[in-house]
């Protein structure tokens, strides 16, 4: 599903740009969850995307899918999917980690909100590219985040992911 979401976000934006309905050539994507995964996904394939919010998401596909297999492992749930088969998915998947793609991101407003104790898409998720940037990478990048939140942004979480972006756009 994810993979798809990210496919068609280009062909909306092709769209968009086919019948010039696009005001300028800024693009800001938002998503919050699964729409935040596809969001940095797209971050990393798109160089069109110049703003973006990643609400409760992952830079990582990869981590993601090792995460969701653990967990499945750990509720003795059997992955239709031989140990080659799996190898081959991550590969794949790697193709929209934003760790592995920084040339596509550098440099553009990136917004990440996300509750500290989130158990659906955990955490440290995208905490981790956050942390492992230098001071030159984090001048375009924010990192919000709310020590009680769960998976659910705030209000203020969403006004403040909305501002950024608006402001990076205009």
């Amino acid at each position: 599903i994810v993979l798809t979401s990210v496919k068609e976000v280009h062909t909306i934006y092709a769209q968009l740009k086919a019948k010039n309905y696009l005001a300028s050539e800024k693009v800001g994507l938002a998503g919050t969850s699964m729409g935040g995964i596809v969001t940095s996904g797209c971050l990393a394939v798109y160089p069109w995307v110049q703003a973006a919010g990643i609400c409760m998401g992952t830079t990582s596909f990869t981590k993601l899918a090792t995460h969701q297999v653990v967990e499945m492992q750990q509720r003795e749930i059997d992955l239709p999917m031989s140990a080659q088969e799996q190898a081959g998915l991550m590969t794949m998947l790697s193709k929209f980690n934003m760790e592995d793609h920084e040339p596509m991101w550098r440099g553009k407003p990136i917004i990440f909100w996300h509750g500290m104790r989130d158990t659906v898409v955990p955490y440290q998720m995208s905490r981790d590219l956050y942390d492992s940037l230098n001071d030159e990478q984090l001048e375009a990048i924010r990192y919000l985040s709310e020590e009680k939140a769960g998976h659910a942004v705030s209000r203020s979480g969403v006004l403040q992911v909305t501002q950024f972006i608006a402001q990076r756009l205009a």
